[in-house]
């Protein structure tokens, strides 16, 4: 900034310099030149004026009072008149002016001096000499001189010009440098460092007045995968659209910035906790209400936004400490299902979510055994080098699921297993046997959206019940889909139930648009429900199993997977 600063001041004094000599070339230098010329003229023609008055003394000595009368010896003194092609005339004159001899030698022009010399002898006076001078040729050099000094001048104007233009170029640089201090370049707000300034000195007045000082942060829900589905051209028009919003949602004095990415920073002064929490509703409350291009494919079908909100009464706090309390809590609305609000207090966040033991504590023995021996001999089967990536995801998820429904956990070990198996028969490479392996795993993760009646009904299933199992795969989905590891598995998740034929769900998709890895696991999923049995529906043999599979291959299955399957020998798939 300094820098700019003193450019434009020296650029600001180069102009005035350059501006004077422009003037001083262009109208100075010439008029000083005229004058010079002329009085050079001036001299010139008196010098030839005495010489001539000269020459007319010594014609006066031979015969004084006969002199002018000698036509011969005027002649003679104007013999050397041709070679004086700047003079026009020279005429002779007695004391009366009465015109004794006129010598031409040009024709008159408009620029024309004359000079005049006294023609002595012995001290009286016999006549005068006078020459007049053509300043045509000093008149000539004079405008191509003033010609050649315009054009210097002119290129100097034009340098002035396009001085001044760098330094409007530069002062609009300047301003656009010092916006680009101060505002994010997407939305209008202000920036995350600006915003963290204006943070700190609302603490420091909050300190002094204790009037109270809260601080929200927003974030948007499910944005990259906005992002994923629309590009980031349509995903910036969605932060434009949503600071517009928080402009007109807060009140005049409150402070709003783009903390970053899909996050927003909202100060708000002299403002106490449950006033904070107000202008945190509204806010949610507009987002719900407002319509954004394309939210019909978000989760919920609806674009929304998490809330977190810290509050200082006293100001005894660093603006550091308040944005930790602020993401804090954040991050526990984003946790606690998105499109609400938590304010963060000194024990804990405001809500306490309960926690429901289910099925886990039915079976003790057995979740001890899943958890110790049957899940680490699967995960072992992770590619080495992502071990320590997934393995803390998976884990994670497999125990969140047990906790609901134990027999879910085994039924996804056991088509983790068969689908592996028929994977590798099919020569897929060791990347999708990663994805196929981990989709397998997670296969039904989203049960945990389902209820305990459902789950653990040992009657077939109503009509009503059976659609809302149906929502699994989408409900799946939706718990991994942030998580950007498990893309290409969170595919299998989604698609493991639709039909080769398009008749399955929750997309009706069919054929190669089915993944490969959600069509292997649709046959080994079929295949344990089968072999396996359920609570309302008994086993049946190895060999019926393939019989069926045979049945509905290029129906609910792909041939090719089913031929594959086929391959694999009955120790195999025990």
């Amino acid at each position: 900034m300094e820098f700019l600063n003193a450019a434009k001041k020296i650029i600001r004094r180069m102009n005035l310099l350059a501006i004077s000599i422009a003037l001083f070339i262009v109208v100075a230098i010439p008029f000083t030149y005229l004058y010079l010329e002329l009085q050079d003229e001036k001299e010139r023609g008196i010098f030839h004026a005495q010489k001539y008055a000269l020459k007319f003394q010594r014609t006066i000595m031979e015969n004084p009072k006969y002199w002018k009368f000698n036509l011969e010896k005027f002649i003679e003194v104007f013999s050397d008149i041709q070679g004086e092609n700047w003079i026009e005339a020279i005429e002779v004159y007695d004391t009366d002016m009465s015109l004794l001899h006129r010598e031409k030698l040009l024709e008159p022009s408009l620029f024309t001096i004359h000079q005049i010399a006294e023609i002595h002898y012995n001290n009286k006076l016999y006549g005068f000499v006078i020459i007049y001078s053509s300043l045509w040729h000093f008149i000539r050099n004079a405008i191509v001189l003033v010609c050649l000094f315009v054009i210097v001048g002119v290129i100097v104007l034009k340098y002035v010009w396009e001085a001044n233009s760098l330094l409007r170029q530069l002062a609009e640089a300047n301003g656009h440098l010092k916006r680009l201090s101060i505002i994010d370049g997407k939305t209008g707000l202000l920036n995350a460092t600006i915003s963290i300034e204006k943070l700190k000195i609302e603490i420091q007045k909050n300190f002094q007045t204790g009037s109270g000082l809260c601080l929200l942060f927003v974030d948007i829900d499910h944005f990259k995968k906005y992002n994923d589905l629309y590009g980031h051209i349509e995903g910036d028009a969605i932060l434009i659209q949503l600071a517009e919003l928080l402009k007109a949602t807060v009140r005049q004095m409150d402070i709003i910035g783009r903390f970053g990415g899909e996050e927003f920073i909202i100060i708000l002064p002299s403002t106490m906790e449950e006033e904070g929490i107000g202008v945190a509703e509204s806010i949610l409350n507009m987002v719900n209400q407002a319509d954004f291009q394309g939210e019909e494919y978000m989760p919920k079908g609806k674009l929304t936004v998490s809330i977190g909100l810290a509050y200082t009464a006293d100001g005894i706090i660093t603006a550091r400490e308040l944005m930790k309390r602020a993401d804090k809590a954040l991050y526990w609305a984003k946790e606690t299902g998105r499109n609400n609000i938590k304010r963060y207090c000194e024990e804990k966040v405001l809500i306490e979510v309960p926690v429901k033991l289910h099925m886990a504590e039915i079976y003790p023995v057995m979740k001890q055994e899943i958890t110790n021996k049957v899940l680490d001999k699967f995960i072992e089967n992770l590619k080495q080098d992502m071990y320590d990536v997934y393995e803390p995801t998976v884990r994670s998820l497999l125990k969140a699921l047990e906790m609901w429904e134990i027999q879910t956990v085994q039924h996804s070990l056991r088509v983790n297993r068969i689908a592996m198996v028929v994977g590798k028969e099919l020569g897929l490479s060791p990347k999708e046997l990663s994805n196929l392996n981990l989709g397998t795993l997670l296969h039904d993760i989203g049960k945990l959206s389902i209820g305990d009646s459902i789950l653990l009904k040992e009657a077939a299933l109503t009509p009503e019940e059976y659609r809302l199992m149906q929502n699994h795969p989408q409900a799946g989905f939706n718990i991994v889909m942030d998580n950007e590891l498990l893309n290409d598995a969170s595919k299998v998740i989604l698609y493991h139930h639709e039909r080769f034929d398009g008749k399955g769900y929750p997309n009706g998709i069919k054929g190669d648009e089915i993944p490969l890895l959600a069509r292997i696991c649709s046959v080994a999923d079929a295949f344990d429900a089968m072999s396996s049995g359920r609570p309302y529906k008994k086993s049946i043999s190895l060999v019926d199993v393939r019989k069926e599979i045979v049945r509905c291959s290029g129906s609910q299955f792909d041939p090719q997977v089913v031929e594959s399957f086929l391959k694999i020998s009955d120790d195999k798939l025990e």
